[in-house]
């Protein structure tokens, strides 16, 4: 399961995983997809545990890429930054 691979650290991640003959499951936020072979997308939310657990169901490992960047100490978002 890769989270966070639709982002800069994915484009980069996601193709490595494929090159070594590795299948990626994509947990997306969003209906995004990959056209690549060996790519599946799971959509579901980054905040919530039982997406998730659901997510990573079978899956042999995790890639925790998935961040929520806020410069700003008083942004409403920041405490996102920190659950996720």
């Amino acid at each position: 399961l890769v989270t966070g691979g639709t982002g800069f650290l994915g484009s980069y991640v996601i193709p490595a995983i494929l090159e070594r003959g590795g299948r990626v499951r994509l947990f997306c936020r969003s209906s995004q997809s990959s056209q690549r072979q060996g790519v599946t997308c799971v959509i579901g939310s980054i905040l919530s545990e039982e997406d998730l657990a659901s997510a990573a169901k079978g899956c042999d490992g995790i890639f925790h890429l998935a961040g929520v960047v806020i410069h700003s100490r008083t942004d409403p978002g920041l405490d996102d930054m920190w659950k996720t």
